[in-house]
This record gives structure tokens, C-alpha cells and sequence, in this order.
């Protein structure tokens, strides 16, 4: 495995898990960590995905990954919020600054709104690579700013880890 997604892995690790204790804590109940990729956090009927911008807490942006390539393959599959399962996103800069929208929502929208000419187009797509230099991820950087300009269709806010329990009760 590539050490960068390693270590990226690792810390979306460590910041569900910072999450789920924190919830578990706040609410009172217990939080199903859910490694099948579907969700990673259950919490009642509500599931949650977890992701991890610690790294880019400046960076004014979220990456939402749509597709990803398999090294076996030598095609794109669907990944992401494409066929996540999940209810909401929460992309965790630090315990004071959380994206979070429900997946439904921003679906829809980067739908209707990924067209040329439009303003989500391919210029706002972007792939990670591996050490091969091939590209393995696909998706979106979006400026939260932007994604704030379009609440009404995204239902995006940003909050703080305290106010995503008073979201989630």
C-alpha cells in the first residue's frame, strides 16, 4: 500500500473514532463504527460518512470523491458520495470547524450543477495519484464558501464538534 494513503487512512481513522467517542459521550448511546464502506458511523437510524481535512484546515475547500480506479482494473468505478449510504458527510478540519451536509442534498446537486460550462465543471476536478503516478481518486474540490452561497440546495454548514450533537439529537 501507498505510505501517503496509509497514512491518510489512519488518521480517518483515528478522527472517527474521535467523533464516535464524542458523540457516544455526548448523546448517551452507543455509535456502530461500520467498516463495509457503505457508512462509517452509526448512530439510531442515522449513519454518518467521516472525512478527514485536518491536513487542509486553510485550504477554504472540501474534496468530495466521486470515482475511484482499482490497480487490477483498468477502469473507473463509482465511489464516494456517488454510492455512499450514508445520511450525512462530515469533512473534520479540527473539533471548531466541521463541514457537514446530508449526502442526498449534495448528490442532487453536483448532478444538476457538473455540466461544461457550468460553474461545478471539469476544472473543479481533481485526482490523487499513487506512487506510480497513476491517478487513482476522482472528484471535486469545491470552495465551502461557494458550497454556502448554494445552501439552500445543499443544506451545507459549517459548525463545531459540539454543535453536531445538538444536530444529530
Amino acid at each position: 500500500m501507498n505510505k501517503n494513503i496509509d497514512k491518510t487512512s489512519k488518521q480517518g481513522d483515528k478522527t472517527e473514532l474521535l467523533i464516535a467517542e464524542f458523540l457516544s459521550e455526548a448523546l448517551q448511546v452507543a455509535i456502530t463504527l461500520n467498516k463495509d464502506g457503505r457508512y462509517d458511523l452509526k448512530i439510531h437510524n442515522t449513519t454518518l460518512e467521516v472525512k478527514d481535512e485536518s491536513n487542509y484546515i486553510d485550504s477554504g475547500n472540501v474534496c468530495i470523491e466521486t470515482d475511484r480506479l482499482y490497480n487490477w482494473q483498468d477502469k473507473w468505478e463509482d465511489c464516494g458520495i456517488t454510492t455512499s449510504q450514508a445520511d450525512y458527510y462530515i469533512h473534520y478540519f479540527s473539533p471548531k470547524k466541521l463541514v457537514v451536509y446530508k449526502t442526498e442534498k449534495m448528490r442532487k446537486w453536483l448532478r444538476d450543477n457538473h455540466k461544461e460550462n457550468t460553474t461545478v465543471d471539469k476544472r473543479n476536478i481533481v485526482s490523487k495519484k499513487n506512487e506510480d503516478g497513476n491517478k487513482t481518486t476522482a472528484g471535486y474540490i469545491l470552495p465551502i464558501d461557494f458550497l454556502l452561497q448554494n445552501a439552500s440546495q445543499t443544506e451545507i454548514e459549517v459548525i463545531t464538534l459540539s454543535d453536531l450533537f445538538y444536530k444529530l439529537m
